[in-house]
């Protein structure tokens, strides 16, 4: 007999049906043992996903795979870790270049209480900051901006403006060609300031109306009025001078300089803004002054229009002009107006000298530099209009007077009837 035989059956009398039983003791036995085989290793499992069961993992991968929290713990995202759970992504170590070992899906049961739903294999993923989605515990959407400082608590400080512009204008009669002009035909333009990282700035002019052939200088001084001027210059101590000789301009014989230097004085824009630009001749005598002001990007006059002063008739002229500046100071010259003689065809409408629609006498005639360009303001020029049945006139004209926007501003627009003479005035602003 075999050792088999003899380890299995202990007497020839013993019933055959004692064989099946035992081998059916064995199967069970086996089986037994690989459900309770399966059962631990789910158990471990579990309790590495949970984390808090788990031993620590002995891999030093700084990109593995981190637990999700238990139920009720703070938001591990914000509070915690500084990680983030993304749609079927668990990232650790927030902005890096990370590997998920698995994916999971974070889901809400009916009682409220988060579970974990394996789904498929995750990718390598790079994510500088966490989309929307629901946090764990609050069930609040996340939100990457509560991770960062807020934008809104910083002080934004004022900008601070690259360029001041003055627009200068005359303060005395001056002698040009032999004979004394009035004080509005005196100097009029610009002085502007353009400035550079180390404060340094440049001075560009655009003057008209000065002694012709001559030099003069342009000063920055502590005043902020041109009815009280003060001549200190606005300099600090070791910087720059205004000796004359920094600050130097030339004019041409029809009296017009576009001259231009370089300054320091140690002062910034924000702290110049105000100041008074002053001109003066070769001899030291006041000829111009004006305030120095933030250069506008956008510029664009416009006058409402009324009646012109002393008109008298049935006539009432109103509506809108204006006036749209290009880089070179040429414009659009626009108008929209109304309440005019009907049909009234090739008739006039100028900027004037005037700066007031007060009085007939503040009004004056075209205004126009005319050591630029001759006077534009006619017929020949295209500076007319076509009014309507209604007495309705719209249109435009590209237009140059020979001044920019500063030196057009606060100047009277009149509209004139067929014979000539002035039915509507307003002032560009």
């Amino acid at each position: 007999m075999s050792s088999y035989d003899e380890a299995s059956i202990s007497s020839e009398d013993e019933p055959r049906g004692g064989r099946k039983g035992q081998k059916a003791f064995l199967c069970f036995g086996l089986l037994a043992f690989l459900g309770a085989s399966v059962g631990v290793g789910y158990g471990i499992g579990h309790a590495s996903f949970k984390g808090d069961e788990a031993a620590p993992s002995s891999s030093s991968d700084s990109n593995a795979l981190r637990a999700l929290p238990e139920p009720g713990v703070e938001d591990y995202y914000y509070a915690k870790f500084g990680d983030y759970y993304y749609a079927d992504y668990y990232y650790a170590n927030k902005g890096e270049e990370l590997q998920a070992s698995q994916a999971q899906e974070l889901t809400t049961t009916t009682t409220g209480t988060p579970t974990n739903t394996p789904t498929s294999t995750p990718t390598m993923a790079k994510s500088a900051k966490a989309k929307s989605t629901k946090s764990p515990t609050t069930g609040e959407p996340y939100n990457d901006a509560k991770s960062k400082k807020s934008k809104s608590s910083k002080v934004v400080k004022p900008e601070q403006p690259n360029s001041l512009v003055a627009l200068v204008q005359g303060v005395v009669p001056i002698m040009r060609a032999g004979h004394q002009t009035t004080p509005d035909m005196s100097l009029i333009g610009t002085a502007t300031l353009r400035f550079n990282q180390d404060k340094s700035f440049l001075v560009a002019m655009d003057l008209n109306g000065l002694p012709g052939g001559e030099s003069g200088s342009v000063v920055i001084t502590e005043g902020t009025s041109c009815l009280a001027m003060v001549a200190t210059p606005f300099t600090k101590p070791g910087a720059d001078m205004f000796d004359g000789v920094h600050n130097k301009y030339d004019a041409l014989q029809a009296g017009i300089s576009k001259s231009a230097f370089r300054f320091n004085s140690g002062y910034d824009s924000t702290e110049n803004m105000g100041k008074t630009v002053m001109v003066y001749s070769g001899a030291g005598a006041v000829l111009g002054c004006g305030p120095l002001e933030a250069e506008t990007k956008i510029k664009v006059l416009k006058a409402v229009m009324g009646t012109y002063p002393g008109y008298v008739g049935n006539l009432n002229a109103t509506g809108m002009v204006t006036a749209t500046f290009h880089d070179d100071s040429t414009f659009k010259f626009e108008f929209d107006v109304r309440g005019l003689e009907a049909n009234c065809k090739g008739c006039g409408i100028h900027i004037h000298a005037g700066v007031s629609c007060a009085t007939n006498a503040q009004v004056k005639g075209h205004g126009w530099n005319s050591g630029v360009v001759q006077d534009l303001w006619t017929p020949a020029g295209g500076a007319v209009y076509n009014a309507t049945a209604a007495g309705e006139a719209k249109g435009y004209i590209e237009m140059y007077n020979g001044f920019g926007y500063e030196e057009n501003h606060h100047h009277a627009v009149v509209i004139h009837l067929q014979d000539g003479k002035r039915v509507g005035c307003g002032l560009l602003m």
